[in-house]
C-alpha cells in the first residue's frame, strides 16, 4: 500500500513528526502519519497494523517531550538538572519498539525516555542526576545488538544543563548524526570526537586530492612509514610510547619520523605543522 492510495481513502491523512492525542498514528516506509479517530474503523486500523511499519509506542510523558522539543509546547514536561541526548541508529534487522524499551531498561535498570523519529533512529533523552555518571554505550553496545538481533549505532551528545536549549541543540544533533553515520563506520561517536570524524567528508575529492599530495608529497604511497607518522601523532608525539604500539624498536620510529620530515619539509614537531599532517593522513582514509 502506498502514501496515493491511503490519500484515497483517507482524505486528511497527513505526515506528522509528533503523535497527535485525537489521531490514529502509523508508520510507513519509515515516515509518520496520522488520520483522524473518527475517519478510521477498527477494521481498518487493524488492517493498517498488518500493511505498515510497527508503530513506536511513546509513553505519556514521552509525547509530552516531543511536543517540547518539536516546540509545540513552550515548557518541558520536568526541569532537568543535566541531560544528554543519544541518537540511536537501527543499522540492519528490524526492532519491535517495546522489546527495545525493555531491553535497554533492563541493562540501564532505570526509568528511560525514549523519542522516536522512524523505525530506524531512536532518540534516548538521558536524565543524568547528582553525582550519577552517564551511560556507556561501549559496555552496552554489544549486549543490546545481541538480545534484540539488530546492528545498533549510537551518537552521543555533550553533557547539557540548560533544557530550554534542547529543541534547537536535538534538530542540530538528529541532523549532523546522519552526516557522521556516513561519514564513519564506527558504531559510537561522540560529538566532541565527530569533528575529526566529519572533516574529510566537507571536501571533494579533487579537493582531498590536491591537500593530501601537497602535504604529503612522495611519501602518498608509502603506507608503513604513513601508519607510523600517524601513531606517532596520535601518541602526541612521544617516540616511546608509538615504539610500544607499533612493536618496533625506537630507533627505527625515529628514523622514520626523520625520513619523513625529510621527503615533506613537514617538521611533525611543531604543532601547526603537525596539525596539517594528521589532517592530511584523515583524508586518505
Amino acid at each position: 500500500m502506498n502514501v496515493e492510495k491511503l490519500m484515497q481513502l483517507f482524505p486528511n491523512i497527513k505526515q506528522v513528526t509528533i503523535e497527535p492525542n485525537d489521531h490514529f498514528t502509523f508508520l510507513m516506509n519509515g515516515q509518520k502519519y496520522a488520520i483522524p479517530f473518527d475517519e478510521v474503523s477498527q477494521d481498518q486500523k487493524n488492517l493498517l497494523d498488518a500493511l505498515t511499519d510497527h508503530t513506536p509506542f511513546h509513553t505519556e510523558q514521552e509525547n509530552a517531550w516531543q511536543n517540547f522539543l518539536h516546540k509545540q509546547m513552550a515548557q518541558p514536561p520536568q526541569k532537568l538538572e543535566q541531560y544528554r541526548f543519544n541518537v540511536i541508529r537501527i543499522q540492519d534487522g528490524k526492532v519491535n519498539p517495546e522489546e527495545f524499551r525493555q531491553s535497554l531498561q533492563i541493562i540501564l535498570n532505570k526509568p528511560i525516555t525514549l523519542l522516536w523519529q522512524n523505525n530506524r533512529h531512536v532518540t534516548l533523552l538521558e536524565e543524568i542526576k547528582h553525582n550519577e555518571e552517564p551511560v556507556t554505550f561501549e559496555n552496552i553496545i554489544d549486549v543490546m545488538s545481541e538480545d534484540l538481533d539488530v546492528h545498533l549505532r549510537v551518537f552521543v551528545s555533550d553533557i547539557k544543563h540548560h533544557i530550554n536549549e534542547a529543541p534547537d541543540y536535538l534538530q542540530w544533533l538528529t541532523s549532523m548524526s546522519h552526516m557522521i553515520w556516513k561519514a564513519t563506520g564506527k558504531r559510537i561517536i561522540h560529538q566532541q570526537d565527530s569533528l575529526l570524524e566529519l572533516f574529510p567528508s566537507l571536501l571533494s575529492d579533487q579537493d582531498r586530492h590536491y591537500f593530501v599530495e601537497s602535504i604529503l608529497k612522495e611519501t602518498i604511497n608509502k603506507s608503513s612509514l604513513l601508519n607510523t607518522i600517524k601513531t606517532v601523532i596520535e601518541n602526541q608525539g612521544n617516540i616511546t610510547s608509538a615504539s610500544k604500539e607499533l612493536f618496533m624498536h625506537r630507533n627505527s620510529v625515529q628514523y622514520r619520523v626523520d625520513k619523513f620530515i625529510e621527503e615533506t619539509g613537514s617538521d611533525i614537531r611543531q604543532f601547526d605543522q603537525m596539525i596539517r599532517v594528521y589532517l592530511a593522513l584523515l583524508l586518505m582514509d
